[in-house]
């Protein structure tokens, strides 16, 4: 058997630290792994394994002592890989539970069986196997920034620093609102010697007092304009989350920042990893103690020490940091600022009058660019740097630029530090109100903390940067180090500048961006109306909404508190959309910070509302009279005035009214019905009474012009003198016939209907020449039995005209229902049954009582009473309905008795037992059955 010792320990070579060089130390590995695979490669198989060892007993105990020491092996690292016996045996109890016969012993340890038996691999070192890879593959995607990084202690495992008293803040759920949102009177920027500008008007101006440090050009200088076709600079429009910027050419130190080198102990001499040492880690119990020394920094005498410290050559790196608060400030205030070096950890009270008086001197070493300042995304770091201190940064490293260099697939501070130092700091302090004085231990920690490890991390980019290889796409070594600071350069010239206002609503902050927002469909096409027609084309709550949005713009800057504090966005839309009108319906919208502001509040509301009803109204008015213009030019055009007195055109030409009587009625009454109106006085010109064809016609006022009356007309046009109206009557009575001739065809009721038609013209012409005209029309009912209705008025001639109509439409209805026959017998049969039931039922209307005017009885009301209600019928409307089936089966079944009696001689027996349906059948046709 081939010795596995270590080559190593005979040449007395050390293996490659794999933290150096991974990829030696896998070279390593494999060049260890190959003699054993090659001897393992020239064993015999197990048939000559078991032929050998009956051969030679000396080698089937050598067989059996290398077997024990390779299982005894392997369970070692069975067991080291999942933690412990307990786990070597949880992942082995499977094989003797699944294999009747495996060599699994007592304790749970891998047996030879489980080695060569392929399924038992699988389910005891296969999964090993398994869990190893899918280790590795987490360990690759924590390093590459896919997850979580799992090394570093959670912060909710990690007990409160205080975790007894009671000002102490909770490792878990959201920060309390007492750190969130500190209750400070009086605001510290009221003791600031230098009052932030807050007007709309005057931009920020930011000149260096006490000279130019470091400077290759004077203050003086100015820079050339930009090149063809190169965008000129956005000024005083927000481009981050809190800042607007100005144009970076106006930077005092422009020049300065884009003619930077990056010194050599930045690009040349960079550390091994293995020489990089970290700080001490710091207690969260005592945030302020350890290594380096931590100061608290807010005094003139303070500001001088740290200056001096920053001046000493060896200080080459600076690490800073920025915490801001913008809740209470209109533009917002630094209120700490780390700083730290190899020797120190400063953080600075910016809301110090004393240190803001003294700030501006730091520019000592902040300019001067063999001094390396090491921030993480500085994108507003410099600008609040510049508004509130007045320092400006030259040879700035930002790890953002790094990391994006470096391709990392994450670039927040809180990722590096999770990666080279395995810290997890605690993101909600970001939000925390860093105004608050003095600081808890928990908002120190993770101040201090920021910086105290950022040097540590500045040095590791630059290793992983001088590493890089260079290629065609990307830079590696020294080229990639001075990538970084000159991507770098961008954020280090930006500029600080005051956002401007904007009136018509377009900035980010702006009235109609945040009404676009949380307007919905109401704010739907508002750039439109404001466009044509500026804050008049607004409905109420947009105006109410844009007055809102400019008061407390104004307040904010008065006050110097931020926009939202004085009213939320949600709260303008509350109160625009209710527009209270008092103060305690404002109340109700406003929170109870800002009750105090309930009356400025109305006033507000009140104002716009009245002005939004002002221009409603001069709006309908001016369409008011534009209508009138358009109607008026209409009517000249048809040379027809519109004054009182005018002739109203009728739509058919207008004709001679008929005679009128005293009583007012008219044909068109006669014929349709009471118009409605109230007869009117006779006058010179005889007017008559506006007519309508259906229902009533309105009244029509009479003019007060010299005529003596206006005259009207409905839809059709008032008939003429009787001729007239006899050739109406026989147009109507035309087409009724024509009308049932197409629904009957040539039968004699039809051509009866026609003579009878023909006949009425003379009766009409007496109705119409008669000095009173009643049309008599009784109301058909089309069951059997008299008509027990009638609709009639005062006449004393006409009834026939009606009647005989009435009769042509009940014969129509009846020899419509005679075509539906079927066999020639049985519609014999039908026809002399329906030939009775009409002489019956013209019996019956001789019967009917007509009134003495027209030559009749008197009418005799029918006694309702007597008739039987289906509801008191035995079982309701359902056995009524079962009786009349039961009577309409009885009639059919006498109907085909007396058909079957009718049959003529010789075709009894052909058609007897046989059905009325299967006779069709026979006689030719088709059953009703076989048709459907």
């Amino acid at each position: 058997m081939a010795s596995s010792e270590p080559s190593s320990s005979k040449e007395g070579v050390a293996p490659p630290a794999p933290l150096e060089d991974l990829t030696g130390y896998l070279a390593y590995l494999q060049s260890k792994l190959q003699p054993p695979t090659r001897t393992a490669a020239q064993l015999p198989g197990p048939s000559d394994l078991s032929f050998h060892r009956s051969l030679d007993k000396s080698l089937a105990k050598e067989l059996e002592s290398a077997k024990e020491t390779v299982l005894s092996t392997i369970n070692q690292l069975v067991e080291s890989i999942n933690g412990g016996e307990g786990s070597a045996r949880k992942s082995a109890k499977g094989l003797g539970k699944s294999r009747a016969g495996s060599g699994s012993g007592q304790d749970g340890k891998i047996l030879l069986e489980d080695l060569v038996d392929a399924d038992a691999f699988s389910r005891s070192l296969g999964d090993v196997v398994d869990s190893l890879l899918e280790n590795a593959d987490t360990c690759l995607d924590e390093y590459q920034g896919r997850v979580k990084p799992r090394a570093a202690p959670s912060r909710k495992d990690v007990p409160s620093a205080r975790p007894n008293d009671s000002n102490g803040i909770s490792t878990l759920g959201p920060l309390p609102p007492r750190i969130l949102n500190a209750n400070i009177n009086p605001l510290p920027q009221t003791r600031f010697a230098t009052k932030p500008d807050n007007s709309r008007e005057k931009q920020w101006e930011r000149n260096l007092m006490l000279g130019k440090p470091h400077a290759k050009v004077p203050l003086t200088w100015a820079p050339p304009p930009p090149a063809d076709g190169e965008p000129a600079a956005k000024v005083g429009v927000r481009q981050g989350m809190y800042c607007a910027e100005g144009d970076p050419r106006t930077n005092p130190y422009y020049y300065e920042i884009h003619n930077f080198s990056a010194p050599s102990h930045a690009t040349e001499a960079v550390p091994a990893l293995p020489d990089i040492i970290p700080p001490p880690a710091m207690d969260i119990k005592a945030p302020t103690g350890g290594e380096p020394a931590f100061t608290w920094i807010d005094t003139t005498e303070g500001m001088s020490g740290l200056l001096a410290h920053l001046k000493e050559e060896r200080v080459k790196e600076i690490a800073l940091d920025v915490e801001h608060h913008n809740f209470r400030s209109f533009q917002g205030l630094v209120c700490l600022v780390q700083l730290s070096t190899r020797w120190g950890d400063y953080i600075i009270d910016a809301l110090s009058p004393e240190v803001r008086a003294f700030s501006e001197r730091l520019n000592d070493v902040m300019a001067d660019p063999s001094k390396v300042k090491v921030l993480h995304g500085a994108e507003h770091d410099v600008l609040w740097l510049q508004r509130d201190l007045g320092i400006y940064l030259v040879g700035l490293f930002d790890t953002y630029h790094a990391s994006n260099v470096l391709a990392m697939p994450q670039h927040s501070l809180a990722y590096l530090l999770h990666r080279y130092v395995s810290f997890e700091a605690d993101k909600r302090f970001q939000l925390a109100d860093w105004r608050i004085r003095p600081l808890p231990n928990e908002m120190l920690f993770y101040a201090r903390s920021d910086t105290h490890t950022l040097l540590y991390v500045y040095d590791c980019m630059r290793f992983e940067l001088s590493k890089l290889v260079s290629t065609a796409e990307t830079l590696g070594g020294k080229d990639a180090i001075e990538r970084v600071f000159e991507l770098s350069k961008r954020t280090a010239s930006k500029v600080y500048a005051k956002e401007e206002w904007d009136p018509n609503g377009e900035g980010r902050e702006g009235w109609k961006t945040v009404w676009k927002k949380l307007g919905a469909d109401e704010a739907v096409g508002v750039d439109e109306r404001w466009e044509k027609q500026g804050v008049d084309g607004l409905n109420r709550t947009e105006r109410i909404f844009r007055a809102l949005h400019d008061w407390r713009d104004l307040v904010a800057r008065r006050e110097d508190e931020s926009p939202r504090y004085i009213l939320s966005a949600q709260t303008m839309l509350s109160i625009a959309s209710r527009a209270p009108t008092t103060k305690e319906s404002a109340s109700a919208c406003l929170g109870p910070a800002i009750k105090k502001r309930a009356t400025d509040v109305v006033a507000v509301v009140e104002r716009e509302s009245k002005a939004w009803e002002e221009v409603q109204k001069a709006r309908e008015a001016k369409l008011k009279e534009s209508l009138m213009g358009a109607i008026a030019d209409d009517d000249e055009e048809m040379g027809v005035a519109v004054e009182g007195g005018a002739e109203t055109l009728p739509l058919w030409p207008q004709q001679e009214h008929l005679p009128r009587s005293n009583s007012g009625s008219s044909l068109a009454a006669s014929l349709f019905g009471d118009t409605g109106h109230e007869p009117l006085p006779a006058s010179s010109s005889g007017p008559s009474k506006p007519t309508s064809l259906f229902g009533a016609a309105p009244p029509r006022q009479a003019s007060t012009s010299t005529k003596a009356s206006t005259k009207s007309s409905s839809l059709f046009a008032s008939f003429g003198r009787s001729s007239a109206a006899v050739d109406a009557v026989r147009s109507i009575k035309s087409e009724l016939a024509s009308a049932l001739k197409g629904i009957l065809g040539p039968s004699s009721s039809s051509s009866k209907l026609r003579r009878e038609v023909e006949d009425d013209g003379d009766d009409a012409r007496e109705v119409l020449s008669a000095p009173e005209t009643v049309a008599f029309v009784p109301k058909i009912d089309r069951r059997e039995g008299p008509s027990t209705s009638l609709s009639a008025s005062t006449s004393t001639n006409g009834a026939r005209p009606a009647v005989e109509a009435s009769r042509a439409v009940s014969e129509a209805e009846e020899a419509d229902s005679d075509k539906d026959s079927g066999e020639e017998l049985v519609q014999v049969s039908k026809k002399q049954r329906h030939k009775a039931d009409r002489k019956e039922k013209k019996k019956k209307r001789k019967a009917i009582d007509l009134p003495a005017e027209v030559g009749g009885e008197e009418l005799v009301p029918h006694d309702y009473s007597k008739d039987i209600s289906v509801l008191d019928l035995k079982g309701g409307a359902a056995s009524s309905t079962k009786r009349q089936k039961k009577e309409k089966k009885k009639k059919k079944g006498e109907r085909e008795r007396e058909a079957e009696s009718s049959v003529a001689p010789g075709k009894e027996r052909r058609y007897a037992n046989v059905g009325t349906r299967d006779r069709r059948e026979m006689a030719g046709g088709k059953s009703q059955s076989f048709a459907r």
